[in-house]
This record gives C-alpha cells, sequence and structure tokens, in this order.
C-alpha cells in the first residue's frame, strides 16, 4: 500500500509527477483523483515508452483501467508519442542525422 511518504517523493519535479499522483490515488480508490492526476500527466511530453507499455498492466491501476477516462487517456497519449517520434524521426532524417538502412 502506498503511504503518504510516496506522496512526497512524487512532488519532486519531475514529469512523472502527476503518474505517481494517479498511482497514489488509485491505490487510496479515489478514482475521480487518480484520473485528475493520469490527465495532467498526458497533457506533457517527454514521457519514455516504457510508461505507455507498464502504465496499462500495472496492478496499482487496476481499479481504474477499466475506466472509459483511462481508456481515452492512454489512446491520445499513445498518438501523440507516435505523432513526436514521427516528427523527430523526420528531423534527424533532414539533417542527415540518422541512418536510413539501404536495402
Amino acid at each position: 500500500m502506498l503511504t503518504s511518504n510516496h506522496l512526497h517523493f512524487s512532488r519532486v519535479l519531475s514529469i512523472y509527477q502527476n503518474a505517481s499522483l494517479a498511482v497514489y490515488y488509485a491505490q487510496k480508490g479515489d478514482t475521480k483523483k487518480a484520473i485528475e492526476h493520469l490527465d495532467l500527466f498526458s497533457k506533457g511530453n517527454n514521457y519514455q515508452y516504457w510508461f505507455l507499455l507498464f502504465f496499462e498492466i500495472d496492478p496499482l491501476v487496476d481499479n481504474i483501467k477499466d475506466l472509459p477516462e483511462f481508456k481515452k487517456i492512454m489512446k491520445r497519449m499513445k498518438t501523440t508519442f507516435w505523432n513526436d517520434h514521427k516528427k523527430i524521426k523526420l528531423s534527424l532524417e533532414k539533417k542527415e542525422l540518422l541512418l536510413i538502412p539501404v536495402q
């Protein structure tokens, strides 16, 4: 079970602050606040791909992962991540900083 110490650590400046709070509130059973913090987290950027891979299967969020709001937020985050990924790839290719294998 998460404690107030976990909440304290989530206040450290991090792009994952609201994700940590989403987990904290999910564990406390406050699904409304959990979704609010997940939504706030989703509006950021530069989160790592591992978050998208594992957050949906994390047992710490079992009580919110079937909510329509959760699914909507996760879908939006995946779309944003891949759109950003495509932009970065194009930028690197344009600057000839990304090698494209010859086939």
